[in-house]
């Protein structure tokens, strides 16, 4: 998909997660620090990212071995979790994603995959307004945001984010009460 992280690459991201609704919690400020710092501790990803990069982005929503129930609005389900290869056991720490332009291009296949989804009802009449895939494009940014701030990457504006997020949750939670 992408050779190398571009200012063009990030550019695109960041403007299909402006566009994205309902908006993800700190996806923007993710890549303003991944931006700031492209080479933080930066190593080969695991065999394990690279594998479930390669799935999400070879998936063919017109192949026969996509059931039904990995389709239209749930297409993104088999590319995510299929052979035991998840968000959350590829993604482990930032050392398994290995760099800034692998988190990118998992951001990208992720992206893609909600426009698929999207595109594959539009072809078929389905009208949906929720898409599996936005819940896996949304993982996907809370793992990488956790992975990237427990390595330490977190900027200042990041960390706010974070607490101010944490701080509405309880509040929202007490006022639900």
């Amino acid at each position: 998909m992408f050779v190398k992280t571009s200012d063009r690459v990030t550019f695109h991201i960041v403007d299909e997660l402006l566009n994205q609704q309902p908006p993800i919690p700190h996806a923007i400020a993710l890549l303003d620090a991944m931006a700031a710092s492209p080479d933080f501790k930066s190593s080969i990803p695991s065999d394990n990212v690279t594998a479930f990069l390669n799935r999400i982005e070879a998936a063919d929503p017109n192949s026969s071995e996509i059931g039904e129930d990995d389709s239209n609005q749930s297409w993104g389900h088999w590319q995510f979790t299929a052979g035991g290869l998840t968000i959350t056991t590829v993604i482990q720490d930032w050392a398994c994603v290995g760099d800034v332009d692998m988190a990118c291009k998992l951001l990208a296949a992720a992206i893609r995959t909600c426009k698929v989804a999207r595109h594959i009802c539009l072809e078929r009449n389905i009208t949906s307004c929720n898409f599996l895939s936005d819940a896996y494009l949304n993982n996907m940014v809370e793992r990488l945001c956790e992975s990237w701030t427990a390595a330490g990457g977190v900027c200042r504006f990041l960390f706010f984010i974070y607490k101010f997020h944490s701080f509405l949750n309880v509040m929202h939670t007490t006022e639900n009460k």
